[in-house]
């Protein structure tokens, strides 16, 4: 269900569509070409369709699939195309991630209190016909105010 909706799942090699021959939304041709093309991403991306039958809806997705292959295999061969695996280190992203959160801390701890480092005591606002706020005389020193 994680593929139906829609998230980008890059590494994975197999699906299992259970009761594949039940038709209805989720095992229509059109969703099922989508499940099987979310395997197909991965170069040794496998299908395991678990059916009794063959329904309409499977013969459309295994034949459509089986057509975009051809077209594909013949494409590559074509061009000289060598599919291979995209091989990302998981220690890379973690890395990237670790970075990222660290620029995070360091950006929040050097902004003002304020939140955006301009002084609030010009008394002009952003929204015409308001009064800013911070405006002189109207805290006490040191307090921050929350408008």
């Amino acid at each position: 269900n994680l593929l139906r909706e829609g998230l980008d799942l890059p590494e994975v090699s197999l699906v299992a569509i259970l009761d594949a021959d039940k038709e209805g939304f989720l095992r229509s041709g059109t969703s099922l070409i989508q499940t099987i093309g979310r395997a197909a991403r991965n170069v040794s991306g496998q299908v395991h369709m678990y059916a009794d039958k063959i329904t309409p809806s499977m013969a459309l997705a295994i034949d459509e699939t089986n057509r975009r292959r051809d077209k594909q295999i013949a494409y590559n061969k074509e061009r000289g195309v060598d599919p291979q695996p995209l091989r990302k280190r998981i220690a890379d992203i973690t890395d990237r991630l670790t970075r990222e959160a660290a620029d995070t801390e360091a950006l929040l701890a050097s902004t003002p209190v304020g939140g955006s480092g301009r002084s609030q005591s010009r008394g002009k606002s952003p929204v015409p016909g308001k009064a800013g706020r911070g405006t002189a005389g109207a805290m006490s020193p040191g307090v921050v105010g929350i408008g």
